[in-house]
């Protein structure tokens, strides 16, 4: 089972949301795990992200932690590698 994790910026709504929200949905179907890492920044709590986790959908904020420029990168390559992800 191929493991897909997709990534976005997200603002509360728009196309690239909702297009994440639809692949999330339906590449379960199609016998894919699923995973969408948010980088939301130091926001504690983002619609978005609430939205796609009422749906039943895996999402990991990826938040700055302070380090700098290079903290959410190193921290999202460390999701997808715990995560198993084959596709990115």
């Amino acid at each position: 089972m191929p493991r897909v994790v997709q990534v976005i910026a997200p603002a509360p709504f728009g196309g690239a949301e909702s297009v994440v929200r639809l692949l999330a949905e339906e590449l379960p179907h199609a016998g894919c795990e699923v995973m969408v890492a948010a980088l939301v920044g130091q926001q504690q709590a983002h619609p978005w992200v609430s939205q796609l986790r009422e749906h039943g959908i895996r999402v990991e904020p990826v938040g700055s932690d302070g380090g700098g420029l290079l903290s959410e990168p190193r921290r999202l390559r460390d999701l997808c590698t715990t995560f198993g992800a084959d596709i990115l």
